[in-house]
């Protein structure tokens, strides 16, 4: 379906259950997603892949066509030294990147099992640590609420417990229960006319600051350069989240786009992705219009990596309609990781090579194959 800017509307950022989400199943994502015409829809969930699978079968009932991504956190230590911020307004040096068009099925090989798997152990010790003092914290309060991280763990599809997950439990637990819920809220400050109150939960126990904020280790962390060679490792395009005005004042890497443009081609990345809902469409536009003038191309999302909610279509916030000329931008975008997709499995090089670096193939021919991949795909079904 093409929105009355005459382009196909896509999604290549959304979250399933198998981080975290907004919505409850894969199936629910996927239906959403066909109510409102989206063509291409990406899965993007941290450090996993485990839902691949269903999410394949659930865009092909719903003939939609499916790209396949991860999402990784990591830091630049030097920067973080610096005090030096990047896509994460609140945490220096930390780094929200992502891989987009990976091979499905999904080979991994030992190098990044043994980088995910140290991930993995380092996040969940901590994850452990914190629900220690949350129980703590709620039982000198007087709160007859005990959480059990065994619990919370055997409730994620991954087994891969996130800040959201405890967040979210612990609301679940005091929200049958008025009588608590208000006692917790008022214990710290949370207003439920402010917006979700897990989130707000969240902010107040685990954030930095919280009663329950457990420092993080350096090791729960890749480097930049080791989550590059993940995504590669994986037949992947190595992409960067821009926050952009997605915070009250642009970060320091991103103050303008010119500067990011530079700082995203020394990392070796050639694309970059967009979350138009966090965006104002003057702002949006300017840097998508600036990197893609500078040989970044560009695509967009929309997370659904909290409670929030909200449309899977990406509109610009506050608006109900994409532009035509940024349309064709993020169209071009979906159909160049279409491409790439297409071709790494066909055994040949796409969008980047193996090391990353930009191939001979052209941003028109990339495209051509990627739209014509979408369509044959949609014209199948």
């Amino acid at each position: 379906m093409k929105n009355n800017n005459g382009f196909p509307s896509t999604n290549l950022h959304v979250h399933t259950p198998y981080s975290f989400s907004f919505f409850s199943s894969v199936s629910s994502l996927v239906e959403k997603a066909a109510e409102e015409g989206i063509v291409a829809l990406g899965i993007n969930d941290f450090y996993t892949t485990e839902g691949y699978d269903e999410f394949t079968e659930e865009c092909l009932e719903k003939n939609i066509y499916p790209v396949y991504g991860l999402e990784v956190i990591a830091v630049n230590l030097e920067d973080k030294k610096k005090g030096i911020l990047w896509n994460d307004p609140n945490n220096p040096g930390r780094i929200y990147l992502c891989g987009k068009g990976l091979l499905y099925p999904q080979e991994v090989n030992d190098w990044t099992l043994s980088i995910i798997s140290r991930i993995k152990d380092c996040s969940q010790r901590r994850m452990k640590k914190m629900v220690e003092k949350v129980n703590d914290f709620l039982s000198r309060k007087g709160m007859e609420i005990s959480l059990a991280y065994e619990d919370i763990k055997d409730s994620t599809p991954s087994g891969w417990v996130r800040e959201r997950h405890i967040a979210k439990e612990i609301y679940a637990r005091v929200a049958e229960n008025e009588e608590e819920k208000l006692k917790l809220c008022q214990l710290l400050g949370i207003e439920e006319t402010a917006g979700s109150v897990a989130e707000q939960l969240r902010g107040k126990l685990l954030k930095f600051g919280g009663v329950a904020y457990v420092e993080e280790d350096n090791d729960a962390f890749l480097s930049p350069r080791e989550a590059r060679q993940v995504f590669l490792n994986s037949g992947g395009i190595p992409v960067y989240p821009v926050l952009s005005d997605g915070t009250p004042v642009l970060t320091d890497k991103e103050k303008s786009p010119n500067l990011l443009s530079k700082e995203l081609k020394k990392m070796g990345y050639w694309m970059a992705e967009f979350i138009p809902p966090r965006n104002s469409y003057k702002v949006l536009k300017k840097y998508v219009k600036v990197l893609r003038r500078e040989g970044i191309v560009v695509t967009c999302g929309t997370e659904h990596n909290s409670l929030k909610g909200g449309l899977l279509t990406p509109l610009p916030k506050g608006l109900q309609y994409m532009d035509e000329e940024l349309a064709e931008i993020f169209w071009e975008g979906c159909c160049i990781v279409a491409a790439h997709q297409y071709l790494r499995k066909i055994g040949e090089e796409g969008f980047v090579d193996q090391e990353g670096l930009r191939t001979r193939k052209s941003l028109e021919e990339l495209r051509e194959i990627g739209e014509f991949e979408i369509n044959s795909f949609l014209a199948e079904k």
